[in-house]
């Protein structure tokens, strides 16, 4: 008996050490992603060109009007699971929205197998392609058995609007408002489609790709999130995660403009579009700088993310005395590498011409 008793505390005693080592490996590499991803960018105040000249649009992103931001700074990257977890280890007392209801929303192909569903719950916009699972939080993104370990650099989601604003509170910062977040997406390209120009550009962001919802085809290398740096910066001001992966908390009110609709503080916009989206609209929305859609405040899922924002009280020296200077579609990457092209087009036509 007392042999059974002794080998019962060493074992104890060994996972208790394994564990514990386990544990210090996942909070350091917490701390060091908590460091890379945890850069701001400022920007100064600015009238811009928001919306899209698109009247069949029907999400509010139309007409194009003219909006103002003040200085402000705002996430270089969407706050990620590491960043996330930082905070759950302060607020120790802090439960999210789907930890306390219980469920949240998943993707379909992404459901753990051994999974409990909810059919009695639909999210909102009758997508049956979302599910409710049992357990599923920010920390066990496909379900009560499933982990974040391997993906703390990606967005964390399951995240409600108000655990986003916890969040933001915490960190010392608050969420962006549509304008600014759409201001910052279009990095100085005023009116254009995309963050690098007017042209779509293939492994730019995580979006879907195949025949929806049984197929993804994955030709930008992932399947539902990615890390927040899987792609290139997305303008020449150094935004990254803009566009595609995962949607974004924004601080205002649904408005549709085109319809007169009144604020709804129950219904929040969203910004930028998921791995559930597409370039052209052909699969649920069409992911662009102006996209944007209307949801409960209360909503989780694992396709909507956020990142912070903050307001800057010292002055920012502008370009000049009145409104700061936009770049022009001459200055952007998107037209110098297609005058690169050209460039080597016509010296290839000038050397065969020399052969001939």
């Amino acid at each position: 008996m007392r042999h059974t008793v002794l080998l019962f505390v060493v074992v104890s005693f060994m996972l208790f050490c394994i564990m514990r080592v386990h544990l210090q490996d996942v909070d350091d590499e917490v701390i060091e992603h908590c460091k890379r991803f945890g850069k701001m960018v400022k920007m100064k105040k600015a009238i811009f060109r928001a919306g899209v000249d698109d009247s069949s649009s029907n999400n509010g992103e139309y007409p194009v009007r003219r909006e103002a931001v003040t200085n402000f700074q705002i996430d270089q990257f969407p706050v990620t699971n590491a960043q996330f977890r930082r905070f759950t280890q302060t607020k120790r007392r802090f439960q999210t929205d789907a930890e306390m209801s219980g469920h949240s929303f998943v993707f379909y192909s992404l459901i753990d197998k051994n999974a409990a569903q909810d059919r009695t719950l639909a999210f909102p916009g009758q997508k049956p392609w979302m599910i409710a699972i049992k357990g599923a939080q920010w920390s066990r993104p496909h379900g009560p058995n499933t982990t974040i370990r391997d993906s703390l650099d990606h967005p964390v989601v399951h995240v409600s609007y108000e655990d986003a604003e916890s969040y933001c509170h915490w960190a010392g910062k608050r969420l962006p408002t549509e304008y600014e977040w759409e201001y910052a997406a279009r990095g100085g390209l005023d009116g254009m489609t995309y963050p690098w120009g007017d042209s779509y550009k293939k492994m730019r962001m995580n979006l879907w790709q195949g025949l929806f919802p049984s197929e993804d085809r994955k030709y930008d290398g992932w399947t539902g999130t990615s890390p927040v740096d899987a792609f290139p910066a997305q303008n020449e001001w150094g935004m990254c995660d803009m566009l595609g992966n995962v949607w974004e908390w924004t601080s205002s009110d649904y408005t549709d403009g085109a319809k007169d609709t009144q604020p709804d503080s129950s219904v929040k916009i969203l910004k930028g579009g998921s791995y559930v989206d597409s370039w052209n609209g052909l699969v649920n929305q069409a992911v662009r700088s102006s996209t944007r859609m209307a949801i409960l405040a209360s909503t989780t899922s694992n396709h909507i993310g956020f990142r912070c924002a903050q307001t800057v009280d010292e002055p920012v020296k502008l370009d000049s005395d009145s409104e700061p200077r936009l770049h022009r579609y001459t200055e952007t990457v998107d037209y110098k590498q297609k005058v690169e092209l050209m460039q080597q087009n016509v010296k290839l036509s000038h050397m065969a011409r020399e052969e001939l």
